[in-house]
């Protein structure tokens, strides 16, 4: 708030999930904003404001074919692992293979790079996007 000149936009979130839960909560605003002073204030309506989701199902890749397809798209096509051969990181984790998170759920692997025992995978998890986990502390398990 110190370094704005002619401007300051304030937001909030008015739902979010809390400690891993699957639901979404009502969220208060801050205390601190009643100390503005309302003829300081332009509120703006949730029409003019917009709404994103976070996230959609058009992008989640639940399919070893999306997978493939998604990966043609971003021009991988014959990289190691699209066929769902296990990568040189682990025979463990193959691209495309399902695996379950405590908290996101069942996800797709779209890409596993090697570092010895710091195997990092990267998952899509429908509802929650992409996510880069060490498979060691991921506490991942197949699907």
């Amino acid at each position: 708030m110190t370094r704005a000149k002619d401007r300051l936009t304030l937001s909030r979130a008015r739902q979010r999930r809390s400690f891993g839960r699957d639901s979404f909560e009502q969220t208060k605003p801050s205390r601190f904003l009643q100390e503005i002073p309302r003829a300081l204030l332009e509120p703006l309506s949730f029409a003019v404001s917009g709404w994103k989701a976070r996230t959609t199902w058009d992008h989640a890749v639940n399919s070893v074919s999306g997978v493939k397809q998604l990966l043609r798209q971003r021009g991988i096509e014959g990289a190691d692992g699209i066929s769902g051969k296990p990568s040189p990181a682990s025979s463990r984790w193959r691209i495309g293979s399902k695996v379950r998170h405590a908290q996101f759920g069942v996800g797709l692997i779209l890409k596993a790079e090697p570092d010895g025992e710091d195997t990092k995978l990267t998952v899509s998890f429908p509802g929650y996007g992409q996510k880069k986990l060490m498979a060691k502390y991921a506490g991942l398990e197949k699907a």
